[in-house]
């Protein structure tokens, strides 16, 4: 053969592989193959890759879904807050499979079915599925089994580069809360039950064992209080310390929280709020400090990773609406320190057996 046509053959075959071949490799073929975003069509969930290709299909029979933008928009909202980002759909590789998994919640327009959560394969293939909540009894009164999932997130409890699946679940109609922790294969590591809603979470290991912990907030109907709970998610099972027979559930046992704090209401809140509070958010600082803002006062108490009150922060708003209802004659007193300790003083901790008025674990 002729030295031109054999330069000639390399060239163009040499040109030609070197075209095809990035399109050919398994880095570019699992980016084609991998779940990347969703669309909502009625009843049906849509998986498509990052560049909008439609990769599979899955249809709820649901007829009352709600639109795509509601799912996008709830996410949004949270990171916007600085809460906990509590999503009903989440892609992500949960497995450490190198391949993304759909983890998907539906929810609907009147907030009944949605109780299940689903996860499935980049394919599309069903994974595993549970239903949130259950049927059971609270002091005299039978509860049903609809509740809805409030949302999920994912953490990496253990540090080995599996995520576990954290699901705040709450009953339609009542006070009955529960909070999961499953694995990535959908194995419950744990479950906790609360008598009143989970508002926010935050994950840190506060004691230093190499586990993070739950640091999980919300409210308590029973003392219409706002509270903190500190879980371990390798002993995470039973019920809320409740005094009061119409909150407690026989079938549970008592909770083994490390930590059950109750956050006095103030005069201010008293006046102008509902007659229950909740917790707005949780925060980790620098410096090792816990940061929790009831969602009324919207005052900042600060924690030390032993769960002992070091501060207080008052804002504007507060202030300005304190001094508001002072001039009104309404509330009495002066906003100094001893306002502030006043307030530490009425932090409440559950000792295992009693509320008392210093820092306490529950099972010490």
């Amino acid at each position: 053969m002729p030295l031109a046509a054999i330069l000639l053959y390399v060239f163009v075959h040499y040109d030609l592989y070197s075209f095809i071949i990035p399109y050919a490799t398994p880095h570019n073929s699992i980016i084609e193959s991998n779940p990347a975003d969703y669309h909502i069509n009625g009843s049906t969930l849509i998986i498509i890759n990052k560049n909008g290709k439609e990769l599979w299909s899955f249809d709820t029979r649901i007829e009352k879904l709600i639109e795509e933008k509601e799912y996008k928009t709830q996410e949004m909202r949270a990171r916007n807050e600085s809460r906990a980002v509590f999503s009903y759909f989440i892609i992500k590789d949960i497995n450490q499979d190198g391949r993304a998994e759909v983890l998907f919640s539906p929810k609907t327009t009147d907030q009944y079915g949605e109780g299940d959560l689903f996860c499935f394969d980049y394919k599309g293939k069903k994974l595993w599925e549970i239903k949130a909540g259950g049927k059971h009894i609270f002091g005299p009164s039978d509860y049903s089994s609809d509740y809805r999932v409030i949302g999920m997130t994912t953490v990496d409890f253990f540090g080995d580069g599996k995520l576990e699946i954290v699901v705040n679940a709450a009953h339609m109609d009542d006070f009955p809360s529960q909070l999961l922790v499953l694995s990535a294969e959908g194995r419950l590591i744990g479950e906790y039950w609360n008598a009143g809603r989970f508002t926010d979470v935050a994950f840190e290991d506060i004691d230093d064992d190499g586990t993070k912990d739950i640091l999980a907030v919300g409210t308590n109907n029973e003392y219409e209080k706002a509270c903190l709970i500190v879980l371990d998610p390798r002993n995470m099972h039973g019920f809320s310390p409740q005094l009061k027979a119409k909150y407690q559930c026989a079938e549970f046992p008592p909770g083994t929280e490390k930590f059950y704090i109750l956050f006095p209401r103030t005069d201010v809140d008293k006046i102008t709020s509902p007659p229950r509070d909740a917790m707005d958010r949780i925060i980790i600082l620098q410096d090792h400090i816990i940061k929790a803002t009831p969602q009324f006062s919207r005052i900042d108490y600060e924690f030390d990773y032993e769960l002992g009150i070091v501060n207080i922060v008052r804002h504007y708003a507060f202030d300005f609406e304190y001094d508001k209802l002072r001039q009104e004659g309404r509330i009495t007193g002066v906003l100094n320190d001893d306002y502030d300790e006043r307030l530490k003083a009425g932090l409440q901790y559950w000792n295992g057996r009693e509320w008392v008025a210093h820092r306490a674990a529950s099972h010490e």
